[in-house]
């Protein structure tokens, strides 16, 4: 049935409307167009505008990129945004689904890590877009520690995977995946950006249990009793240590306090 079923021009709504089905990959509507709009700037655009995607998708997922090849890679842009539309002003936003959409594709079937790869860089981005937050001043750790609640900076998140995802994304860049053992994980990832670059460090499953704590709103003896309950050996003073020199906390506050 067509869209436009009379041979008058049809509103100029509905041609905008179709004109952008069209420019984003719905090519099963596109011989509506074709009558009105003659010549070839139809096809200009629509190449132009698949090769932004392209472009933009192979900014935030560069790792996946070098994984299956660049033409691959241009056909699941393709049929990611024929399924899912662009839906946000800005295209280096639209990636938010790829992940998943990566998990029911037959083609990449063979490497089951790739959805965490792709994860991990979405991951990655989203908090490379996150607005800066301070740094905890060291001065602020005076008074007893036990009752301090350590802050989150905004730009950061905990990330862990059954592979070893870091690993395997480094080397996916550096196109040398010879001396890759995925049997190396699980892995534990905090992903913190204290500057202008997102940092990717391997905090271990203790390490993630005592921030994911933290960041949940316990105070420090909550959270340090927490961890070395499940995990006695963990060396909390050299892990506390550590978040503090990569200024991983955005400040500290008293238990109660708001």
């Amino acid at each position: 049935m067509p869209v436009f079923p009379d041979r008058l021009a049809p509103p100029w709504a509905d041609l905008q409307a179709c004109f952008a089905k069209v420019m984003l990959g719905q090519d099963d509507i596109r011989h509506h167009l074709d009558e009105w709009l003659e010549g070839p700037g139809l096809s200009v655009y629509c190449s132009r505008i698949l090769s932004v995607q392209i472009d933009a998708m192979a900014a935030v997922f560069p790792a996946v990129r070098r994984v299956v090849g660049a033409d691959c890679f241009q056909g699941l842009v393709r049929a990611f945004f024929r399924a899912y539309p662009v839906h946000v002003p800005c295209l280096l936003d639209a990636g938010d689904g790829f992940p998943a959409f990566l998990g029911e594709q037959d083609s990449v079937a063979g490497t089951p890590w790739l959805v965490d790869v792709a994860a991990l860089e979405w991951e990655c981005h989203r908090v490379s877009r996150h607005a800066e937050s301070p740094c905890l001043d060291i001065a602020s750790l005076s008074g007893p520690i036990d009752d301090l609640i350590f802050v989150p900076r905004t730009a950061s998140c905990l990330f862990s995977s059954l592979w070893p995802i870091s690993a395997i994304r480094s080397a996916s860049l550096l196109q040398d995946m010879s001396t890759l053992s995925l049997g190396d994980g699980p892995e534990f990832l905090l992903l913190v950006r204290p500057g202008d670059q997102v940092l990717v460090e391997n905090v271990g499953q203790p390490g993630s249990v005592f921030l994911q704590r933290c960041f949940s709103g316990e105070c420090f003896g909550q959270a340090a009793s927490g961890v070395l309950a499940s995990h006695p050996d963990f060396d909390l003073q050299a892990f506390l240590i550590r978040a503090l020199d990569g200024q991983w906390f955005a400040g500290v506050r008293f238990q109660g306090s708001e």
